[in-house]
């Protein structure tokens, strides 16, 4: 009745509730658990995250203002094609701590170890297995934003630089930065060079060891959040636009 399907796969989905109070907030996060997604779990007041024994992870976070996002991915999902994303790029930021601090952010904790998903040992958005994917230091990840158009993240380790670029608005060239320092798991630090100017930004998991949620600082310290997508279809998106190096 009251809500925004943001978009919505056949087995994954990402939608925003009204009119949800912060009790009803809770008592959806029981029945969750009552549902079966107790494993790997992370909570705070406001946030609760875990997965089931299939390997789907839930997310669920109050975003204040009687709102609450409720994300669920599949292990399985192939990334098709976004048709009923409406939302744009800018307008669903939020304020986060400066690029200095991101290591220390609450949102990074520690995952206690279970048997979560480890059945999907071969991820789509990624060169590594779910094991390795956890480090968040090594191989190549793909994540994609969807709104008007669409934007991607690339985070080559092997080669040692990340790739931005968008699809769907025209534009042809895809920025290429050389990674600085760091990990997913605590931050990616990127500096941006153009003339006389230098800018820094910075990509980490959402949450530790969780690589199927990215986040994206800006050198204005605005966070948006990345979702996994198929890598061959990233790669060669890539290599059909003009590279420029910052």
């Amino acid at each position: 009745t009251f809500g925004k399907v943001e978009w919505s796969y056949d087995n994954s989905f990402l939608i925003y509730i009204g009119n949800m109070f912060e009790e009803g907030f809770s008592d959806y996060v029981q029945k969750c658990k009552a549902a079966g997604f107790t494993l790997d779990q992370k909570s705070r007041d406001n946030y609760y995250y875990a997965y089931n024994p299939e390997g789907y992870s839930l997310s669920i976070e109050y975003k204040g203002f009687n709102t609450v996002s409720i994300h669920l991915y599949s292990p399985k999902d192939t990334d098709p094609e976004v048709t009923n994303d409406t939302s744009s790029d800018p307008d669903d930021a939020t304020v986060s701590e400066p690029v200095s601090d991101v290591a220390e952010s609450p949102e990074v904790t520690s995952a206690p170890t279970t048997e979560a998903s480890t059945e999907n040992n071969s991820l789509y958005y990624t060169t590594n297995d779910l094991e390795t994917a956890k480090s968040g230091n090594s191989g190549v990840f793909s994540y994609k934003k969807s709104g008007s158009y669409d934007i991607y993240w690339i985070i080559d380790f092997d080669e040692g630089y990340v790739y931005y670029f968008t699809n769907g608005n025209g534009e042809t060239t895809c920025m290429r930065v050389k990674i600085v320092s760091g990990d997913l798991n605590s931050y990616v630090l990127i500096t941006y060079t153009d003339g006389s100017d230098t800018w820094d930004e910075a990509l980490s998991f959402k949450w530790k060891n969780q690589p199927d949620h990215l986040v994206w600082q800006d050198s204005d310290y605005c966070s948006y959040d990345f979702y996994p997508t198929d890598l061959e279809k990233a790669l060669k998106l890539r290599d059909s636009k003009t590279i420029i190096d910052y």
